[in-house]
């Protein structure tokens, strides 16, 4: 995700902590209409009309991460304890997402970038809960792409209005516009794309409206000597071996953030193993593989890392049963993860409850990670194979997961 203010220094804010007088805003809060921008209101005081324009039957929606301006001085790079105890961590993302968790508007930033800008975290504050962002009701089919080339020209457009009404932008160095620049679609929100039917004709959201960033990410696979992808699913047609030496590596990489790979197996006493890889293309075998959870061949469960088994007897496995391997982004700017493994627990219509199987890796990879898996015997199938992470820049096109 790009840093917010990377490109023109420091932000002006009255504080960390968003005063009282804009809590009694109409438009401060997680849904941004047709009602609170229509012709008539003003921009920043002056009387101008807002410059917003969401078409006649606004019925789509772009979400929106979109930055409080203040008119004070504001240092995002002093973070102190109480601001970390009222944010939450960037790299939590998608997996607040998939979580449903009700995010912050208060977020603070570990990754190398922050560390190399501010010698330690970032902090942001923006104007609706991060990471949902402020959801933007829009006729896509007639403002897209003019006058609004992509997502990310709504949110900017939206930045500067939102900001305005507030009174925000007194004594703003740069100008609205500079500081607007800021202002992007939310995370996993293709900025080229829209949410068609998110909105009434009126330009409210849709409450029972799905939002498709919730919904974990199919894996893509690239088989690897002697195994077969159908879907998500992945299985070995190579005879048997004795040895974890087919598999296969999802397309989707881990970029940053936090992350996970979910499956289940189809057959009990078979060799299977998953986990996360800086070089999944280099063999198909475990030896590449930094972290990885192994089903053995006697149902048992282990934890093995670059092949070496350093927890054994974790407990036992069946079919259907669901498991996790996990990212975790390290909190202190070195662009390093430290992977996990957890046995899932998910009654009908409830949040799956997790397990931990076994110590976390001793050894801390750095992104880009990519879901690898390994097999041993011929038939059984590793599958419906999901993921979360963090999928795109959004201020960029979707990057480049080529291993």
């Amino acid at each position: 995700m790009r840093e917010l203010m990377k490109s023109r220094g420091r932000w002006v804010r009255a504080g960390w902590l968003l005063p009282l007088l804009l809590l009694a805003l109409p438009n401060c809060a997680d849904v941004i209409g047709i009602d609170d921008w229509t012709a008539g209101g003003s921009g920043g005081g002056d009387g101008s009309n807002n410059s917003f324009d969401p078409g006649s039957d606004p019925t789509s929606a772009v979400m929106c991460d979109i930055p409080v301006a203040m008119n004070t001085q504001f240092d995002p790079c002093a973070v102190t304890d109480t601001d970390v105890m009222n944010s939450m961590r960037m790299a939590e993302a998608a997996v607040a997402l998939v979580k449903d968790n009700g995010g912050n508007a208060f977020v603070i930033d570990y990754s190398k970038a922050a560390f190399d800008e501010c010698g330690g975290p970032k902090k942001y504050q923006f104007w609706d809960a991060f990471p949902q962002g402020s959801k933007i009701c829009l006729n896509c089919g007639t403002q897209k792409p003019v006058p609004y080339p992509d997502g990310n020209a709504v949110c900017f457009t939206k930045c500067v209005d939102l900001n305005h009404l507030a009174g925000q932008f007194d004594g703003q160095p740069g100008g609205d516009e500079a500081f607007c620049e800021a202002a992007h679609v939310s995370t996993n929100f293709d900025k080229q794309g829209c949410f068609t039917g998110a909105c009434d004709a009126g330009g409210s959201y849709n409450p029972n409206f799905h939002d498709p960033r919730t919904d974990q990410e199919k894996v893509i696979w690239i088989p690897q000597n002697g195994a077969t992808a159908s879907g998500n699913d992945l299985w070995r047609t190579a005879g048997p071996s004795g040895n974890f030496d087919a598999g296969g590596f999802s397309t989707q990489c881990v970029q940053h953030g936090d992350a996970w790979v979910e499956f289940e197996v189809s057959g009990a006493n078979a060799g299977y193993a998953v986990g996360f890889s800086e070089h999944p293309a280099d063999q198909e075998t475990l030896q590449d593989v930094p972290f990885a959870l192994v089903l053995n061949q006697d149902s048992t469960l282990a934890i093995h890392q670059f092949g070496v088994p350093v927890a054994e007897n974790l407990g036992t496995y069946a079919p259907g049963k669901r498991f996790r391997v996990k990212v975790t982004q390290n909190d202190d700017g070195s662009d390093t993860a430290t992977l996990s493994a957890a046995q899932l627990d998910c009654p009908p219509q409830s949040t799956c409850v997790e397990t931990k199987l076994g110590p976390s890796s001793t050894t801390s990879p750095h992104y880009k990670l990519w879901v690898d898996a390994s097999l041993m015997d011929q038939g059984p199938i590793l599958g419906s194979v999901t993921m979360v992470s963090i999928q795109r820049d959004p201020t960029t096109d979707p990057s480049n997961c080529v291993p």
